[in-house]
């Protein structure tokens, strides 16, 4: 079936706290009700919520810094993918600022007769500076926010508490109870319409992480990715351990496996379990860093992806994670939200075995 528009959202697979699950569905709602894709951004992104802008994990510093990316298919005769990231944000919205900066970027290369290639990745804070010496009146607040006003109250009592034990060895980020529910990974989010497909996402990355570290959300290829063929497009976001996401190219690599098997069978295929299997056989080539609580390395993530069939007119979601939980939701055209707040039967099987589910929108 046909429909307008289909929005995707998640919130990061991790270890979300069982007594804000309203809190969690109340968010989801509110941002799938918002009609404008950054509209939905923002308003995952300003919750002390999730692990973006304004509540984010602060790094060795006691700062915030996020990456973000985001992907754009046009379906107008030119069938173009724009796909952009920047990285160090310390902004409140970090993809609308990404959206923000890039469209001024555009802009600017239009008329460039330099002859500079057009950047896809750039630094935040450079990149605001630059972007004000090609074009004084871009849109763009050359201004430095102060970082204070994106730390929430509760990443700042975490940071003057253990900051110091951490540095002298007294105690390790495993040890630290009030991480254990901190959930440390990207938000996400997918528009599906008549007019094309957008993807994105953005992370205040690992608590206590070093400055300067690029976490998956900063990639493109690792956290988001599109592809599309004649009959096929598949849109897929990652969420979890930002080192092994990044080292696998783990949505890229979902997209291309998925869209050729779609091509191949052109049938009814199980595409949860497929893409469980997927992960499984992607994690078999690298050595990962994540471990269970037993220390056994194991691999840490969530994903979701859309196969959208233009023979059919059909589409179809599909997702799995070995985390405790992946959080999302989906709106169809009109319709009221749908949310899903998904588990593990087990923790024992934390980082070895998958929950997977099929949706058809």
């Amino acid at each position: 079936m046909v429909h307008d528009k289909i929005t995707i959202i998640h919130i990061g697979a991790g270890n979300h706290s069982l007594s804000l699950k309203d809190n969690y569905k109340q968010l989801m709602k509110r941002a799938l009700r918002q009609s404008d894709f950054l509209a939905v951004a923002k308003t995952i992104e300003c919750s002390k919520l999730t692990n973006t802008g304004y509540g984010s994990s602060l790094n060795l510093a006691g700062e915030v810094e996020c990456d973000s990316s985001f992907i754009e298919y046009t379906t107008n005769s030119y069938n173009q993918i724009r796909s952009r990231s920047l990285i160090g944000i310390d902004r409140k919205y970090p993809i609308v600022e990404t959206w923000k900066l890039f469209e001024n970027l555009d802009k600017i290369y239009r008329g460039n007769r330099m002859g500079l290639s057009r950047p896809t990745s750039l630094h935040f804070r450079s990149a605001i500076n630059s972007v004000h010496e090609l074009d004084p009146s871009a849109e763009v607040e050359k201004d430095e926010m102060k970082n204070d006003t994106l730390k929430s109250t509760e990443a700042k009592r975490i940071y003057e508490t253990y900051k110091d034990k951490l540095f002298n060895g007294e105690v390790s980020l495993q040890a630290i109870p009030e991480l254990s529910q901190e959930i440390t990974d990207t938000v996400g989010l997918i528009e599906v319409s008549t007019c094309g497909t957008k993807i994105a996402t953005s992370s205040g990355g690992n608590f206590f992480k070093i400055p300067g570290r690029i976490g998956c959300a900063g990639v493109i290829g690792a956290a988001i990715d599109f592809q599309r063929s004649e009959f096929y497009e598949i849109s897929c976001m990652c969420s979890g351990n930002g080192e092994d996401i990044i080292s696998m190219q783990l949505a890229s690599y979902v997209c291309s496996r998925i869209i050729r098997k779609a091509e191949q069978e052109q049938g009814d295929i199980d595409f949860a379990k497929y893409l469980e299997e997927l992960v499984q056989q992607r994690r078999s080539l690298f050595e990962l860093s994540s471990t269970n609580q037993e220390e056994e390395a194991s691999i840490y993530v969530g994903v979701i992806v859309t196969i959208n069939d233009l023979q059919q007119n059909r589409i179809t979601l599909a997702y799995c994670h070995s985390t405790e939980c992946l959080y999302w939701g989906f709106k169809v055209s009109q319709a009221q939200p749908n949310i899903v707040l998904s588990r593990l039967a087990s923790t024992a099987k934390i980082g070895h075995s998958f929950s997977y589910g099929e949706f058809r929108l």
